[in-house]
């Protein structure tokens, strides 16, 4: 989990929404540490009385505690980490607004390119959890490719799936969760420089524009057929 307290005054991130979700982040973090200590002080006091004076006359106490941790405290952390999942994919949000999307060219389709000359530095594919930001894998992948000194990233492709876990009875009561897992491919680029003005722009509805690009590695021999059935159909 990244330090988004001494990431974002670092990275200059500091617009008003940026400040009002970190504040509620903090709180999310006070909560957990309050239940946290809430909890630990019992235990610690009853293994320093097992210690000092023997478990006969704390077996109670033992039961007591294990059934205030299990049902009271698994709940509490579990909702803890409910609301800092959710904070935390607000926060990996404006990270890719506020800083990842305005040093990266980002281009979502092939014909954006057409314009500019470039290098390829690598392809990078990333999977992630979305079911707290649509947009995890994309971020991840984007911020690997900034990692890499790249000027710019094109998405070759995403991939959604999801997961449903839980059960129900005949009359429809338990509990279902749906995880929603998502994979994200890139090329991160570098030089990029737009085509003087005055030049002819391609052709994208030309079979040998597309054909050139997959030879120079720009697009892949399977992006190149879906496109050569797209154009003779």
């Amino acid at each position: 989990m990244k330090n988004y307290f001494k990431l974002f005054p670092q990275l200059g991130i500091n617009s008003d929404y940026s400040k009002k979700i970190l504040r509620r982040f903090k709180y999310a973090l006070i909560y957990r540490n309050v239940i946290n200590i809430i909890f630990l002080i019992p235990w610690v006091i009853l293994l320093f009385e097992v210690m000092t004076k023997g478990i006969k006359d704390d077996g109670g106490a033992f039961f007591i505690l294990g059934l205030a941790t299990m049902f009271v405290y698994l709940p509490l952390i579990t909702l803890y980490f409910l609301i800092r999942n959710r904070y935390e994919g607000h926060l990996e949000q404006i990270y890719f607004d506020e800083f990842l999307s305005k040093k990266l060219k980002i281009f979502y389709h092939i014909e954006e390119l057409s314009d500019f000359t470039y290098e390829i530095i690598k392809d990078i594919t990333k999977s992630a959890n979305l079911t707290n930001n649509n947009m995890q894998a994309l971020i991840f992948a984007c911020q690997e490719a900034y990692a890499l000194g790249a000027e710019g990233v094109f998405v070759v492709g995403n991939q959604q799936s999801a997961i449903t876990s839980g059960k129900t009875d005949k009359r429809g009561k338990g509990s279902v969760q749906t995880t929603v897992l998502g994979t994200t491919s890139v090329r991160a680029l570098k030089n990029i420089k737009e085509k003087p003005k005055n030049s002819i722009s391609p052709d994208t509805k030309d079979l040998e524009y597309w054909f050139g690009l997959l030879e120079k590695g720009a697009i892949t021999q399977e992006e190149y057929e879906k496109k050569k059935m797209e154009l003779l159909n």
